[in-house]
């Protein structure tokens, strides 16, 4: 196994047991290091790493988020994983060590194979340690995102919101509408009783409105030919997302990347699902929140689509933070519906910014900076909790744009004064 106490040479490292050999590729990036990893023989349960921290300071980074999402920070150093490992991972805390534990019961490899890749960050500003990791995370799993501005309509008797929706498609908005539950069916029920009704689906489409479906799946009895023919049926009928809820089966998140490349076009909604297990297979994540709620803004656009799930009625408007922010949408209907009113509070939600900035103002206490033309700049100073917020809107200023191309195609954007 490799013990990490932040120290490293760059090269390949290798280590022998009886049945079987472990590979480290270890390499100095910038902030930090990157650790590709890799077994040969006939391994079963091996340590994969081993990390030197005290365990008071590991269970005060929230060893349960680490087994959830696949990383942890500690002391503005960033230990974390940036593909799922091809095994079950086990992490045990053993006096001060924090030990990695790969299985592969059952099976053996003739050459080399990868079992995954780990980075150790170090950057001062949360915010941007986050970043730099979720640019490795997208650098190591080929993220491209889907070109698609969704809002998820759940509940909603669409014809009803027949405003709503023409605003919101002007807008060039997709809208998906997800009107059904199956709850831990047997797959081959869904189309052998043909459970979705055409003539349904045939009225969203002429309102050009996306249908999709919501599902649980029985993860005892799943399996990649049920999981790739009840997709085929979904496809087949007209289904443009599928809505996976709360599903936290690892083994659910591998038949699914493993279909995933068989159905390009079907769009992929999850709620709060592990961290790296989503990374590839899910489009769209909703969010709660919790200890990592501002990180996922950093994850907008970048990974997938982050969703904010609103209720509508006449307290839409008063959360701020989503006023300030251009974010994905999912409405949940609500019997109070002002259709005036509740237009005019979309149109200041999803604004799009012009600027957009999340920064350290404090321990713990964050800041998102934007601007746009029609409403000036808005700060809000939150803390991580979310318990506290300061909102702080500044009169419009004349600020001037300009954008300049580099010659790789990335656009930088500059606001000031007459001097930009």
């Amino acid at each position: 196994m490799l013990n990490v106490s932040g120290v490293f040479n760059d090269g390949i490292l290798e280590e022998k047991f009886n049945n079987f050999s472990l590979r480290w590729q270890v390499e100095k990036i910038r902030f930090g290091w990157k650790i590709k990893s890799y077994v040969k023989g006939e391994p079963k349960e091996f340590e994969l790493l081993r990390l030197n921290l005290k365990k008071d300071i590991v269970m005060k980074g929230d060893l349960v988020s680490f087994k959830r999402n696949g990383f942890i920070i500690i002391d503005n150093i960033l230990y974390g994983f940036l593909t799922t490992l091809n095994g079950n991972l086990k992490i045990l805390v053993e006096d001060d060590s924090l030990i990695f534990k790969v299985n592969y019961a059952h099976k053996e490899f003739d050459d080399y194979v990868p079992v995954g890749s780990f980075v150790i960050l170090k950057i001062a500003n949360k915010i941007d340690l986050y970043k730099k990791y979720v640019e490795l995370v997208m650098e190591e799993n080929n993220i491209h995102l889907k070109k698609i501005k969704p809002i998820i309509l759940k509940g909603i008797d669409f014809l009803s919101m027949s405003k709503l929706l023409h605003y919101l498609k002007k807008k060039g908005f997709n809208i998906f509408f997800v009107y059904d539950e199956y709850s831990k069916y047997d797959l081959e029920e869904i189309y052998k009783e043909d459970l979705i009704k055409t003539s349904k689906m045939k009225r969203l489409r002429e309102e050009e409105i996306n249908p999709g479906i919501k599902i649980s799946f029985d993860s005892k009895n799943v399996s990649k030919a049920a999981l790739k023919k009840l997709f085929t049926y979904f496809s087949k009928k007209g289904v443009k997302l599928v809505d996976i809820g709360e599903e936290r089966n690892i083994k659910v998140f591998k038949l699914l990347k493993e279909i995933k490349k068989d159905f390009k076009d079907l769009i992929l909604l999850s709620e709060n699902s592990p961290f790296l297990h989503s990374v590839g297979v899910v489009d769209i994540v909703e969010k709660r929140f919790d200890e990592n709620y501002l990180f996922s803004f950093l994850e907008h656009k970048k990974i997938w689509y982050v969703a904010d799930n609103y209720l509508i009625d006449d307290t839409f408007s008063k959360n701020t933070l989503y006023g300030v922010l251009n974010k994905t949408l999912i409405l949940n209907y609500n019997e109070k519906i002002c259709e005036t009113k509740l237009i005019k509070d979309l149109e200041n939600v999803l604004l799009e910014q012009e600027y957009f900035k999340i920064v350290s103002v404090g321990e713990d206490k964050f800041e998102i900076r934007s601007y746009s033309e029609t409403r000036g700049l808005i700060n809000l100073q939150i803390d991580q909790s979310m318990k506290s917020e300061k909102f702080i809107k500044e009169e419009k200023t004349n600020l001037r744009k300009k954008i300049e191309i580099r010659r790789d195609g990335r656009k930088f954007y500059f606001f000031g004064g007459d001097d930009i």
